[in-house]
Formats: structure tokens, C-alpha cells, sequence
């Protein structure tokens, strides 16, 4: 499986770069694969687009239907941004767009982001690979996001909107729920997600403005599984926005089954057997979560009380609010040990943190807090949080 492909070239968050004119360009001379899509649900939001995602592929496959899924960032490969019907791209489908659209750009002088590459070579494959439905997640907002491009679409999903991004997006929550809205088409349907009443209210309105059909989360009224297949509370509202998403443009119930078609890896994501493969001497549960904003901290809180989790590994970049996640975590009786991400350039440094932070015990990898607590013996579960950099970090270490 390919870790990154030879087109486009990963630079970090220091190549996002918000508009629609390149993507535009280079989609219309490759013949705008996006026009022939059909059934396309967009999925934008702050927490909750992956899972709302993973549910919803999940009760379309098991109900028979075939499903193409766009997400975004991948963990261990890049070919998990592209899922075909349930399988990710292969090697050589993925080489091929690669050389493709390298081409195209090289010859018409074209400066193309990551994700408008991934992007741009996602829609080319789902026009090729033809399925029922196309879920397509926005990477960062929605208004200038790459994947703001569609004439016509299906349905859009908003999930809650939080503060994230504001770098990007803005500090008011308001106008983070307008570049979030701003995917909403005329005469489609919009499905909304838990929301604060003045996110509520807004996109309500946007919605009635153009003349879309608004479903609400709280409109599926069957009873929820004992086993959702995903772990924490806030997964409840996930599977019922995706399962209202589902019952209304398929007008059939959800299959028993669908949980052998759902998978969403870091979002509280049990890897005891994992651990225990490579500690032997490990006899407890351990979590992996990748939010890693504040109501993702908010979420996390319920779930560490509920798993009696006593100690929290910790790797964050630094243009997240790591102050007040700590915060909330620092809530719980869990002991918090904070760590780097290895072999990236935007990690928190344990030698350089400020005041707010040096009341958490600090190492320098994972590895070395990890062995402290084993070492102690006095330990329940454990989980690793923080971001989907050092999610994918521990992956790679215990795949």
C-alpha cells in the first residue's frame, strides 16, 4: 500500500492555501469527472464527519447498495482516502491517477495543494468506478474547500460544528458555520447533526432560503443498537444523523448486519489485542482517539469515566488549543503524560512548553510513558489521544 504517492507532494498544513480556481482548472482539463457523479452526499462539520461517514457506508453496503467514500487524512496509507465499494484504491489505480494529473499539472504550469490532488484523483476514480452513492467528505470548512465543486448533489450532512481551523475559518462560531454551510445546494436535501440553537438557527434558515429539504438527527426514532460497532456517547448522535440520512433516501430500515461492513480506525478505537501482541506483560484495555479539539476533550471526559481509564498518553501539533483540551481532561482522575510525535515538524515539544502546560509529566515518545505506567503496576485502562499524526504513529508501530 502506498504511504504517499509521487503526485501530489505532501507539504503540511503550511499548503493549504483555500480556493476553488486551480481545482476548477485542472478538473475541467481533465473533462470534470465531478459531472459524472451521480447520488453525490457531501459531509461537512467540526467532529463527527468520519463516523457519520463510516455509519452511513456501513448501513448502504449491508442494505446492498454500492458506496464510494472520499475521506480524509488517511492513517497508514494514502489509498484509505479513496474507497471503492468498500475496498480502498489499489496500487495501481492510484499510480496511474497519480501520473495522470502530475502530467496535466506539469504541462499547464498548475500549483496544485495536496488535497486538491487527492481530491481531483478521487472524483476521476468515483467517475470511473461507478456506485449507487458517492460520500464525499470536505477536508477544512466548506466554501473554498477542494471539494466545493458540485453543480447538483444528492444531499448534504452537516455534523456539529465546533471551534477548529479558526486559523482558517474564524474565531465567531457563527462564521465557522457559514463557511460550513456555504456546501448547502438549492433544491437538495440537508441533514443536520447536534448543533448549538445559533448554528441551529442558521443553517436552518440557509436551508429554507434554498428551498432545501431540512431532516434533523432526532428524526430517526428507532430504537439504537446496544453495540453501535463504534465506542463513546457522541457516537449515539453520529449513527442517528447517518441512520436518518439513510431511512430517508432509501425509505428502508437498517440491516442487522451492518456491522460487518463498518470500520473508522482512532475513534476510540480498541487496540488492547495490538498492545498485547508487543507488551506481553500488558493486562489491561487501551483506546486510541484522534480528536483533538474541545469537544472532542469533551467527549473523551465521558468516555474515560465510562472505561475507568487511569492514565492518558498525549501528542498534539501546536496550532491546536492543547491548553484547554488538557483542561477538561484534567477533569477526570485520569493521569495525563504528555509526548511527541515522531518525525513531525509541527508536534508539541516537550522542552518548549509554556507555563500553562508543565503541570502533566512530560517524555519525549510515547514509548518511554507507556513503560513508565507498565513499569508502575498500578495502572487500569489506558488510551492514547490527541492527534490523528500520533494515531497513526502508534499504528504503524503495532501493525
Amino acid at each position: 500500500m502506498v504511504k504517499i504517492p509521487i503526485w501530489p507532494k505532501f507539504k503540511g498544513m503550511k499548503d493549504v492555501d483555500l480556493e476553488l480556481s486551480r481545482v476548477k482548472k485542472l478538473l475541467n482539463l481533465a473533462q470534470n469527472p465531478e459531472k459524472k457523479l451521480s447520488n453525490v452526499i457531501h459531509v461537512a462539520g467540526t467532529n463527527g464527519k468520519g463516523s457519520t461517514s463510516a455509519f452511513l457506508r456501513s448501513f448502504l453496503l449491508a442494505a446492498g447498495y454500492s458506496v464510494n467514500l472520499y475521506s480524509s487524512p488517511h492513517l497508514l496509507n494514502f489509498n484509505e482516502r479513496i474507497n471503492l465499494n468498500g475496498i480502498d484504491i489499489s496500487d495501481e489505480e492510484l499510480h496511474k491517477l497519480s501520473l495522470k494529473y502530475q502530467k496535466i499539472s506539469t504541462e499547464h504550469n498548475l500549483s496544485i495543494t495536496f488535497f486538491e490532488g487527492t481530491t481531483v484523483m478521487a472524483l476521476d476514480a468515483f467517475a470511473r468506478f461507478k456506485a449507487n452513492y458517492n460520500i464525499i467528505e470536505v477536508g477544512l470548512g466548506g466554501r473554498l474547500d477542494a471539494t466545493n465543486i458540485f453543480e447538483q448533489k444528492l444531499a448534504q450532512i452537516i455534523t456539529p460544528i465546533s471551534h477548529d481551523h479558526q486559523e482558517f475559518l474564524g474565531d465567531n462560531i457563527i462564521d465557522i458555520a457559514h463557511e460550513k454551510a456555504a456546501i448547502i445546494k438549492t433544491n437538495s436535501k440537508l441533514f443536520i447533526g447536534k448543533q448549538v440553537k445559533s448554528v441551529k438557527d442558521l443553517l436552518v434558515k440557509i436551508a429554507a432560503e434554498k428551498k432545501c429539504e431540512i431532516n434533523f438527527y432526532q428524526d430517526y426514532q428507532e430504537a439504537l443498537p446496544s453495540n453501535l460497532g463504534l465506542d463513546g456517547e457522541h457516537q449515539k448522535d453520529n449513527f442517528k444523523l447517518a441512520a436518518t440520512v439513510f431511512s430517508n433516501l432509501t425509505k428502508q430500515k437498517i440491516k442487522q448486519d451492518y456491522k460487518n461492513f463498518l470500520s473508522w480506525p482512532a475513534r476510540l478505537q480498541n487496540i488492547t489485542k495490538n498492545i498485547k501482541e508487543k507488551y506481553s506483560n500488558f493486562n489491561q484495555q487501551a483506546f486510541l482517539d484522534g480528536g483533538h479539539n474541545i469537544d472532542a476533550a469533551k467527549a473523551l471526559k465521558s468516555f474515560i469515566k465510562e472505561k475507568n481509564i487511569s492514565h492518558i498518553i498525549i501528542a498534539m501539533v501546536l496550532r491546536k488549543d492543547i491548553k484547554n483540551f488538557l483542561t477538561i481532561l484534567q477533569e477526570t482522575s485520569a493521569k495525563i503524560y504528555l509526548t511527541e510525535i515522531t518525525h513531525n515538524d509541527e508536534s508539541i515539544r516537550v522542552n518548549n512548553l509554556d507555563e500553562g502546560l508543565v503541570s502533566v509529566e512530560t517524555y519525549k515518545s510515547y514509548h518511554l510513558a507507556f513503560n513508565k505506567i507498565l513499569a508502575d503496576k498500578n495502572y487500569h485502562n489506558i488510551l492514547f489521544a490527541g492527534s490523528l499524526f500520533f494515531a497513526a504513529e502508534i499504528l504503524q508501530d503495532l501493525s
